[in-house]
This record gives structure tokens, sequence and C-alpha cells, in this order.
């Protein structure tokens, strides 16, 4: 077993093959992919406090284990009082310099890559590799990692063996259909609780009616770019009706998006399809495939016509598993979080971690004091920039005189709904 460290964009970029490789022999989820990664990289990652981290196992010539991390630091002037390291995927706050923010990011499974025949050669390797690296950086942290990843399973014992301090705090709830017991969607309807099976029939109705079609994914740049656009527009009116900023705000966001949806479609990687009735284009989805697994990554639909009462992106979240069982999908991922409709479609969920590793001798000191100073500063900021977020959503919705009003109405519609 030999490990090396990738620093450089053009190291990361050399081993694309053997990565998208390891990524079949892993299983791996789409997040830990040479397209995703790269994209995120780009779009995200690139920052002058930051560096690229990756860390790679080979047995003889063969890639065998593949860690994309990345490093972060925090400096006053020249000295350096922080040094990080994450997986890529996480977060991508614009507010390195200042400190790591714990952002939310826009991966939702994360992981190492690892040969499913070199597991626990790569977790001793790696463990070691990181008992030595405490030494030098003062925060290890891994989120988005879910039960069954390589990081909880293998990682973390080999880590407690090494003499590492190692905790985890649960992040998240993610839902996901599995499709082989289903032999067609008429099966996979009637499988479902008898409320939600009422509004699938009610959903499939309209479609046999013929007051509502399904657009196939588009097959030229032309229609994709139209169909992207669409779907933006969908979802950002939406989510700021509601009061929330929405996904593209972030101009970042966007950019990737349309990165990753043409890589996608290039690779014959993209479910991309919309819904319409007679006034137009009223829900479209988004959903990527990777390893016999479709992930629902995107949504947008209006729920102010006539046809929403259809439930059309119900419909189209039938559609996709019809096209999974046909198609011979194992599952459908509907990702992290705990939105009420997920549990029409299923009971099935598994859990979404954090892990970070310490070091006990770093407990204490100036420095430590120091970071601590900077985080709290990193998260006064970050709270200041969502607040301002969203008093332009109500700005942007409701005009300069009632934005305040609605402001406090959306906080108190929050803050009750966490407390019931």
């Amino acid at each position: 077993m030999t490990l090396r460290v990738l620093k450089t964009e053009s190291e990361m970029i050399a081993i694309t093959d053997e990565w998208s490789d390891l990524c079949v022999r892993s299983d791996s989820n789409i997040y830990l992919s040479p397209m995703w990664i790269q994209a995120w990289w780009t779009h995200f990652g690139m920052h002058p406090s930051r560096s690229i981290y990756m860390i790679g196992f080979w047995n003889d010539e063969q890639l065998v284990g593949l860690a994309p991390l990345f490093k972060g630091t925090t400096r006053i002037g020249s000295h350096i009082i922080e040094t990080r390291l994450r997986i890529m995927g996480t977060g991508g706050s614009p507010n390195e310099t200042i400190g790591y923010v714990d952002d939310y990011g826009i991966s939702d499974f994360l992981d190492v890559l690892v040969d499913r025949n070199h597991e626990d050669a790569v977790a001793s390797s790696f463990a070691d590799f990181l008992r030595t690296e405490v030494a030098s950086i003062d925060s290890i942290l891994f989120q988005q990692v879910g039960d069954e990843s390589f990081i909880l399973r293998r990682l973390k014992p080999a880590m407690h063996k090494a003499g590492l301090v190692v905790g985890v705090r649960h992040l998240d709830t993610c839902p996901y259909i599995p499709l082989q017991k289903h032999p067609d969607i008429q099966a996979y309807v009637e499988s479902v609780k008898p409320n939600a099976r009422r509004r699938f029939r009610q959903s499939l109705k309209a479609l046999e009616s013929g007051s509502m079609k399904i657009l196939d994914t588009p097959e030229s740049a032309e229609d994709l770019h139209t169909a992207t656009e669409t779907l933006i527009h969908l979802h950002q009116t939406r989510w700021n009706r509601i009061g929330y900023p929405g996904l593209f705000h972030d101009q970042r966001f966007a950019t990737f998006f349309n990165q990753v949806i043409y890589e996608a479609r290039h690779q014959n990687r993209l479910w991309f399809k919309q819904m319409t009735d007679d006034e137009g284009v009223c829900a479209s989805r988004l959903v990527l495939k990777h390893n016999n697994t479709y992930y629902d990554y995107l949504s947008g639909f209006d729920d102010r016509p006539a046809s929403s009462k259809s439930r059309p992106g119900i419909g189209l979240l039938l559609n996709l598993i019809q096209d999974a069982i046909t198609q011979d999908i194992g599952r459908i991922e509907l990702l992290r979080g705990q939105e009420e409709y997920k549990f029409d479609f299923t009971h099935h969920t598994f859990q979404n971690w954090s892990l970070w590793v310490e070091d006990p001798s770093k407990r204490a000191g100036m420095t430590r004091v120091a970071r601590r100073i900077v985080s709290l500063i990193a998260k006064l900021h970050k709270v200041i920039s969502r607040e301002s977020r969203l008093l332009h959503v109500q700005r942007k919705t409701s005009g300069l005189i009632a934005m305040t009003g609605g402001y406090v109405r959306f906080r108190y519609k929050i803050l009750k709904s966490k407390l019931t």
C-alpha cells in the first residue's frame, strides 16, 4: 500500500480515469465522482485560504482508495491561527479567511472512496496518516457521512485503535426508495400507505386524461438551456414566495449547476423532465444517475394554478419511479431532509453524521483561544449574512415598506414549526 498526497489541480485531473474506475469498484455515490468533486472545487472550493489535499492509496499500480480532501487556513497577518481539513463538497463558504463556518453545503452524502477488497488496509493506513497529521492540523471534520459510509464503518474504529479522539454528531435523516421488490408502477403504488395511494392515483389519472403532459429529457443544448432556466425560475419563485432565498441566490451555485447538468447529459447520467398544463410548464424535476441509483436532486413547481391540485410534482416523481423500475435501477435517493411528501413515497431512511477528530493536546493555550474568537466572528458574520438575505427576499416579494413585517412573520412561522 502506497499513500500519496495530491496538492494541485493538475494532479487531481490527472487521476480522473483511475478515479472513475474506483467509483465503480467502491459502489460510491455521485457526490464522490470526478464530475461532481471537480466542479465543486472550481465553483466553491477555490479560495486564497484553501488548497487541495487529496490522499490517494495505491496497491501496486492500482488506485484502491481516495480521500478528496482540502485544507483551509485562518491567518492574522502572517501568523496561522488555524488549519482545517475537510472533504471536498462540504460547505464552500466564501469566508474561509475568517474561519470555517459549519455550512450545510450542496453535497448530500460524502465519504472516502475505497475498493471493497482493500477496506481494512486503507482504513489502517489512513488512520496512521491522520494520527501524524493532527500535530499540524487543528481541525479535522468529515460531514454528511452516512450510516453505511466507509468513514463510519471502517475508518472510525481504525482511528480509535490509533489513539485518536473521535466525536460524532447527528445531522440529517435521508429517505430513499428501494425498488427491487416492485415489478411495475402499479405494484409500487399499491405498496404505499392508503392516503398516499389516493394522491398518487389522482396524479396518474390527470396524466391519463391528457390534462397534463410530461416532456422528456431535452435532447438539444438549446432545449436543455431553456428547461434549466424554467426549473430555476420555478424553484426560485416558489421559495422566495415562502420567504427563503432559494439555492440560486448564490451565483456560484448557478454556474456549478449548469456545469453539472451539461456534463451529466454528456455522460448519459441525466433524467430531466417537465410537466405541462394548459398554461405551460407547471413542474420540473432534475435527477442524476450514478452506480445504478437515481439522485432526486432538484425540483420546482408552481402551486398557484388549478392544475396544482393534481400534484404535478408527485406525478413527475411517480414517472421517475416508473422509469427506474423499467431500467432496473436499484434505488432512488430522496436525499437529506424530512419533508413530509417524502414519507408518502417511502418509510426507508438512513442517517447522516458529522465526525470530527481531535488532538487532546490542543484543547488549551492562547492559540486555542484565538481560534475560538475567530470562530465566533465567523458565526456572527454567517448569521448577519443569512438574515440579510432573508430581508432581501422580503423586500423583493413584499416591497420596502412591508418587508420588516414579512420578515417577522416568516421568522415567527419558522420558530413555531420548530417548537411544535
